[in-house]
């Protein structure tokens, strides 16, 4: 299953069709209850974004894997604000994106230990919950007025 939306969209398709793989399909657009079903059989949230990115980026699925308890295993540029939630969190794995030895490596602590992919899902969600919630937020914003 990989949501779609980003820039490799057609690599990704042109992959899909020439190879017909058995253990993939590309949806373009799905309804939010399909998309939470999605996530409630998910085992670790998948993000990638592009090493040639020089500003940050904050895909939503970061905050919707924390949310539902999802340890996160990304590849990103290294200018975007998700290393630093996820190693402060602690909710999962980050590698530079195009280190494949640090991606493989990280992959292979998260599948090899339920333990600590059910530990990291839960800090996320905690993390979620202290810096994240919309009441807290506004509060702060109104202290400042």
């Amino acid at each position: 299953f990989t949501p779609t939306g980003g820039t490799v969209d057609d690599k990704i398709n042109n992959y899909i069709l020439k190879n017909k793989p058995s253990n993939v399909k590309l949806l373009k657009l799905m309804p939010k209850n399909v998309y939470d079903q999605l996530l409630d059989m998910t085992d670790v949230g998948l993000i990638f974004l592009d090493k040639r990115f020089t500003i940050p980026n904050f895909p939503s699925r970061l905050t919707a894997y924390m949310e539902s308890s999802i340890p996160i295993l990304a590849a990103t540029d290294k200018h975007t604000d998700i290393k630093d939630v996820i190693v402060e969190s602690e909710s999962g794995y980050w590698s530079e994106s195009g280190d494949i030895d640090s991606f493989i490596e990280n992959a292979n602590k998260l599948s090899m230990n339920k333990s600590k992919r059910i530990q990291m899902g839960q800090n996320g969600r905690e993390y979620l919950e202290a810096n994240y919630d919309v009441t807290k937020t506004v509060n702060i914003i109104l202290s400042h007025l």
